[in-house]
């Protein structure tokens, strides 16, 4: 029969194994980790383990706070307001897709509309401290939650192997809180790896951005070189990725898929904070409805991305004054047979000041109209429609025009709605129109037909050339109640 030694026969002593150790209490061994069943946290599902765990959170700086198996209620934010926390779950969490069984360490919310999680290290007039880390856990927000995951001021911090779902707001909400006056970016170097989000309703997967602190003078900070790598996110109406600013930062092998009946965007680019960021390997799916969006919008530049998986055709959108360039990593094919591709060509649409640079490149359409002195009165149209083409300070335009009424205006004939206002100096050549029918007064032989382009305005003055008789300007009288015409335009802006 074998002996089993107690703590008595060992002294009240601990001797780690290997050449050198020394002998420790068994206390102050087994205070080397802190689990949050020391402090009464039961992890059944039933009863309420807030307490238990903000206290072990509270006891744990520069420690590892353990989470064993188990369920554990939380019915108000955990707050984490010291450094060197490891959070530590007992498993790693449950994947993107079924696979509903519980497995390890779940904090299942059971309060109001609050985060479940906040880091805040060193908030008020303190600068954030760095270190510490929340692993292996499943934080679900019922429904009721707020977010999941909040993190307001946490520098070096490490997040991985998480899922978050149940949140309302957003699953992880990394708007940044900079402590007053301090200056410095409150989410700072911290990676994120193996995430799993999964967001129902108008809820956003990850949510980047700033707030406002105390004292009225700082306008917060936002997340900056910060590394988040091999993120699911799968949802509905809300947006995937919502960064409103960050700072050089990569997202790496970032999957995003819109459930059945999803309406949301993909991933928004959403200010002039938001710049020097890299997205690698980013895969976007859907189940049905539009395609996902992909903005750049409110001056947000200097991003980069490279977009993979089947759905290569969504394409980016953005919008003037911002900047995305991306490439597509390749398209579905045999690879000896792949077809070889250029990566796509993205212009910002902004203004700058050399004439020698391709700025610009922009298509839409533009809706002509005639006027005559000035007014238009009582025009009928049968049909209206332009497009344009604009590449750098060059706009090429073209349209036609049916009258089923001219109206009873009168004077000289104008051509107005052009896409852009000409430059100083436009251009007249090429600049025509093409009389097709119900026109009066032009039977002169071998007339030419052409637009003068007015100076800094969108307008232009129908006029004939027809030999000696020299230029002349067009009025009302040229035009009757059955006149069509078709017009080209090219001028700089």
């Amino acid at each position: 029969m074998t002996k089993t030694r107690d703590l008595a026969d060992l002294g009240g002593g601990f001797i780690q194994a290997g050449t050198g150790a020394v002998q420790r209490t068994v206390e102050s061994k087994l205070q080397d980790v802190v689990s949050v069943k020391d402090f009464g946290a039961v992890g059944d599902g039933v009863a309420d383990d807030t307490a238990a765990i903000q206290a072990a959170i509270d006891a744990g700086e520069g420690r590892t706070v353990l989470i064993p198996k188990g369920t554990y209620l939380i019915s108000s934010t955990l707050n984490i307001s010291v450094s060197g926390v490891n959070l530590i779950g007992s498993s790693l969490a449950q994947g993107v897709f079924g696979d509903t069984t519980e497995k390890g360490a779940t904090l299942k919310w059971t309060g109001g509309a609050n985060p479940m999680i906040t880091i805040l290290v060193g908030g008020g007039n303190q600068a954030a401290k760095s270190g510490g880390s929340i692993q292996k856990l499943k934080l679900d927000g019922a429904g009721i939650a707020t977010n999941c995951l909040k993190t307001e001021s946490a520098m070096a911090w490490r997040f991985e192997d998480l899922k978050l779902i149940g949140a309302v707001t957003a699953a992880w909400d990394m708007t940044g809180r900079e402590p007053y006056n301090a200056g410095f970016n409150s989410n700072y170097q911290c990676c994120a790896a193996n995430i799993s989000i999964v967001c129902a309703g108008s809820c956003d997967g990850i949510y980047a951005g700033i707030t406002n602190v105390q004292g009225g003078d700082s306008g917060g900070e936002h997340p900056a070189f910060c590394d988040i790598t091999s993120v699911h996110i799968t949802y509905e109406n809300g947006i995937a990725l919502n960064v409103l600013e960050a700072d050089d930062c990569t997202f790496t092998n970032l999957g995003i898929s819109r459930v059945a009946g999803g309406t949301g965007d993909a991933i928004v680019l959403e200010s002039g904070g938001t710049h020097g960021n890299h997205f690698r390997c980013v895969n976007v799916t859907k189940t049905d409805g539009t395609d996902p969006k992909i903005w750049a919008k409110g001056g947000s530049n200097a991003n980069y991305m490279e977009l993979a998986g089947i759905d290569y055709n969504i394409k980016p959108t953005i919008e003037p004054g911002s900047e995305l360039f991306y490439i597509y990593l390749g398209r579905n094919g045999v690879a000896n047979q792949a077809r070889a591709l250029l990566p796509a060509l993205a212009l910002p649409n902004q203004d700058i000041a050399d004439n020698f640079a391709i700025d610009w490149y922009q298509e839409g359409t533009w809706t002509p109209t005639v006027t005559f002195g000035g007014a238009s009165v009582g025009q009928i149209y049968t049909s209206r429609q332009g497009s344009y083409q604009r590449i750098g300070n060059t706009v090429h335009a073209t349209g036609s025009l049916v009258f089923t009424d001219k109206g009873s205006s009168t004077g000289t004939a104008r051509l107005i709605g052009l896409p852009f206002a000409a430059a100083s100096n436009p251009v007249n050549v090429p600049a025509v129109f093409i009389p097709m029918t119900g026109f009066a007064g032009l039977t002169a032989t071998g007339a030419a037909t052409l637009l003068q382009i007015d100076a800094g305005a969108q307008t232009a003055i129908f006029r004939v050339f027809s030999g000696g008789s020299g230029v002349t300007a067009l009025t009302d009288a040229n035009f009757t109640n059955t006149t069509s015409i078709g017009f080209s335009l090219t001028y700089l802006v």
